[in-house]
């Protein structure tokens, strides 16, 4: 009998702190694709089990209200079908101006200004002159200012946004809302295994496979490779 009581009090319990954690979703007015509350930060605000605030978390997904991602976290999920939430006040993402323009504008982010990224630079001016577009050019300084330049250019009404990352080995939390909120936006000279996401990236592996190749049909043997410090996400 002691089993089952506390059973059902932790049943009722899970549910008490999934009301709670709807009502802190409410109060920090989070946006659609925003983190929520974590299962540690919900054990420590109301002192339960982080089992307890699992079951919780669990809830809401069941619900709709919240999704899951692996090793990355739960999010505030979008209205379905224009219906608000059970529960929820309906959030919605903020508005992009609808004020007409006579063309659009495709912004190009880079981390730094060189001989190799000054050619992607004109080559993606030569394509959205084609289409009657602008190009918007912006130079990100570290990690933090590409979050600050994807969101200011999102909230200021760009069409699209091609991004060059910083020296990124996984999909930043900003660029993963963007695709989850399908915001045109292509990664290039990255590759981000985790999520999938549209991206133009060198293949070293072929390219060094058919270089070797080449040189091995040309007779030589004793093949030499040099290299600076190899990084996976390359």
């Amino acid at each position: 009998m002691k089993n089952a009581h506390e059973s059902k009090k932790t049943s009722l319990l899970y549910l008490q702190i999934a009301d709670k954690a709807i009502g802190i979703i409410q109060s920090r007015r989070l946006q659609p694709h925003d983190p929520v509350p974590s299962e540690g930060e919900l054990a420590k605000l109301f002192g339960v089990s982080r089992m307890t605030s699992k079951l919780a978390l669990e809830r809401l997904v069941e619900q709709g209200l919240v999704y899951r991602l692996p090793r990355r976290g739960t999010f505030l999920s979008g209205p379905r079908d224009g219906e608000p939430y059970n529960g929820v006040l309906p959030l919605e993402s903020k508005a992009l101006p609808v004020e007409e323009k006579q063309s659009k504008q495709i912004a190009l982010i880079v981390p730094h200004l060189s001989d190799y990224t000054s050619k992607i630079i004109a080559a993606a001016e030569i394509e959205v002159r084609k289409y009657n577009c602008d190009l918007i050019l912006k130079i990100s300084k570290d990690k933090d200012d590409e979050d600050r330049c994807l969101q200011r250019l999102v909230e200021g009404g760009i069409d699209g946004i091609v991004l060059f990352p910083q020296g990124r080995k996984t999909c930043s939390d900003q660029v993963l809302r963007l695709k989850l909120q399908q915001f045109p936006i292509v990664i290039i000279d990255r590759i981000f295994r985790e999520v999938q996401i549209d991206c133009v990236y060198h293949d070293h592996y072929k390219g060094s496979y058919q270089m070797t190749q080449y040189l091995i049909e040309k007779g030589h043997r004793e093949i030499g490779y040099t290299s600076n410090s190899i990084d996976k996400y390359h």
